[in-house]
Parts: C-alpha cells; structure tokens; sequence
C-alpha cells in the first residue's frame, strides 16, 4: 500500500496493511506532520503509524528528522523531495505572456500562489506590499478561508489599485503567471516541499521566500533568489525591493536548472 498523508491516511493504510498481510509505503507531505506533532493524542497516533510502517517518505529534510525523533527507524527513511511535470512548467517569453494575460508590459509584477489560510502567512505579503513605494503590484492566486480578511485588509492599506486576489486558476493559467511575472513570492510559516517554488523556478522566474528547509533545497543559491529570515513583513519589502530593483536573473538559467 502506498499511502500518502501520514495522518489520518496513514492510520488507515496501516490498518489496512496488518488485515491483508501486505507492506505499507508512507509519504509525509507537510502539515501532516508540522501541525499534528503539537497535539498529545495525535501525535500517538503517528508514533503508532512510524513503527508500523516498512517503509516512509519524506518530501523535506526537517520532515524526515522529526519522523525519526517520533521514533522512525533511519533506516527505512527516505528524502525525496517533490518534483513538477516540464511539460507543464517551463520558461516563455515574459512580454508574450503578460499580452496573452492583458498586463502591464512595464509594471513590475509579483505573483504568490497558495491556500488563503493562515499558514501561507498572506498578511504578510499585504504589509510588505504596502512598504513598497513604485508602483509593484501583487497578484495572488488561490482561494480559501482568509479571503474576506484579505480583501478587507487590501482596503485599509489602501492597495486597491496594486494587489489583486485572482481566486483558484487551472494550472495552465498559473504558468502563464508564473512567465509573466518579475518575481513570484512565498512567505509560508512552515513547509515540506513548496510545489509552488518549484515551479515558479521551472518558468525561470525568481522567488523570494520564507527561510524554511523545503525552501533552502529549492533556491539554492542567490541567482535563483533571496530567503528572508526572520520571516516579518519588514524583511519581505526589503528582499522583494532587492530582487526587483537591484537584481539581475537569467530566467533561461532558472529554468534549465
């Protein structure tokens, strides 16, 4: 059995496992483990899954280290982080793309996609936004729970004409903004392996993002972008006004690595 979400999924594949005499392969992807670890009886429950599984999977480095302070054997982990599909993530010219989209071909332009949940740190990005003084615009695509927060919190900060919720968008839409973009952004407070990052970086377009594990695997080096820690709205203006103004990235470069 190869499950994926360590709890409850993985509660359930374990069980499984045991009624039909058959090995189980676990995957933890993130919140299953950064979150459920806090909590006394949950994190039982995945000590209890840990040892009964022959095999686990760990999309980041911090994941698979508190798997095993849980008791995971560190013999039957695995690092491997997520990947993306290149047919589907890949550079375009960006001025082709900002017309295809109807966008300013002169506007420096960031983009963040993710859950509107409070983990994806959102708020932070409105607060850097408003420390910005040229112009930038943001776009964020994704929907969820902190919506109307936002949108209220775009009012009062008076960025009505700069930042922009897009809602949910296919994923061929998200590549066309992830090419037409400047600079893609992540603050996420925690994190496995960002899929966003990833493919951001697979259009060739700089990220500036939240110093986390999952993300210092992605931006490997200054010519992929900048990680900002601690992670405060203050540090966020900063990295984003250096990455715009001050830095030059080859977006082929990105792409191909």
């Amino acid at each position: 059995i190869d499950a994926h979400y360590v709890y409850p999924d993985g509660l359930a594949a374990v069980w499984l496992g045991e009624y039909f005499q058959v090995p189980v392969v676990l995957s933890a992807r993130g919140s299953d483990i950064h979150q459920y670890v806090k909590y006394y009886l949950i994190r039982k429950w995945l000590q209890y899954i840990v040892l009964r599984t022959q095999s686990m999977i760990a999309v980041g480095q911090n994941l698979l280290d508190t798997m095993v302070e849980i008791g995971a054997s560190k013999d039957k982990m695995h690092l491997i982080p997520n990947g993306i599909d290149p047919a589907m993530f890949y550079w375009q010219d960006q001025q082709a793309t900002r017309k295809k989209l109807g966008l300013d071909s002169r506007s420096k332009i960031v983009v963040s996609v993710g859950a509107l949940v409070p983990r994806k740190n959102f708020h932070c990005l409105l607060e850097a936004m408003a420390q910005l003084k040229h112009g930038e615009k943001l776009y964020i695509i994704g929907k969820g729970q902190l919506r109307d927060q936002l949108q209220q919190r775009i009012q009062t900060l008076k960025l009505q004409e700069r930042v922009f919720l897009l809602g949910s968008l296919p994923q061929a839409q998200i590549q066309d903004w992830y090419c037409a973009a400047d600079l893609f952004c992540f603050a996420s407070l925690y994190e496995g392996s960002p899929n966003v990052v990833y493919e951001a970086l697979g259009c060739g377009t700089p990220v500036v993002a939240s110093k986390l594990p999952g993300t210092e695997i992605a931006i490997n080096g200054p010519h992929k972008g900048i990680l900002v820690d601690p992670i405060t709205s203050q540090n966020f203006a900063k990295a984003i006004d250096e990455a715009l103004w001050q830095q030059h990235y080859d977006r082929q470069a990105i792409s191909k690595e």
